[in-house]
Order: structure tokens, then sequence, then C-alpha cells
């Protein structure tokens, strides 16, 4: 897999910035080949399950440490991304309805 340590986004999951903070990571992700930690997991390629590993930390690290919480016990950056998605989309949606 190819140095994740140089793509880096500087975006702080925060619990105002959903929407950029998905946008850079998504960026992120595109220069790793790995979209597929958004669209659904690395399916059985030994590659990308190493990958997806390896994704988590510089995930965890991009997270307020309020919601750490909800990467930390993950074991795929799929799992964990789906676990902030769940939060904070629930929580914009829950704010639109208010």
């Amino acid at each position: 897999p190819p140095p994740i340590t140089t793509a880096l986004t500087n975006v702080l999951l925060d619990g105002s910035n959903w929407a950029k903070f998905v946008k850079n990571f998504k960026v992120f992700l595109l220069g790793l080949d790995a979209l597929w930690v958004v669209d659904g997991g690395p399916g059985t390629e030994a590659d990308n399950l190493s990958l997806d590993r390896m994704i988590i930390p510089h995930l965890y690290s991009h997270v307020h440490e309020d919601y750490q919480y909800l990467v930390e016990d993950q074991v795929s950056a799929t799992a964990a991304f789906k676990s902030l998605k769940g939060h904070f989309e629930k929580s914009n949606m829950t704010n639109r309805i208010v």
C-alpha cells in the first residue's frame, strides 16, 4: 500500500463540520485508491484489508477527543466511518427537524 502519512488532511471533526470533514476524508481516500472505506468495505483482498486497518489511526487522529469513542473500538476504517456517519448524520437530521 502507498504511504498514508504523506496524505493527511487538516480538518478535525468537531461536531459542527461533518460535511467538510467527509469531503476532505474522501480526497484523502481517493489518494490511497481506498474510496471503498466510505462505500462499504475492502472486500477480501489482503492489501485492502491491511490498508483499511492503517487508515484507522489517521481517522482517529482527525476526530475531536469528544467523539473519538466512536472510532476507538472499531476494527476497520470502514466500521469506524460507519460509526461516525451514523452519529453525525443522525445529529444533522435532528437539527434540521427542530
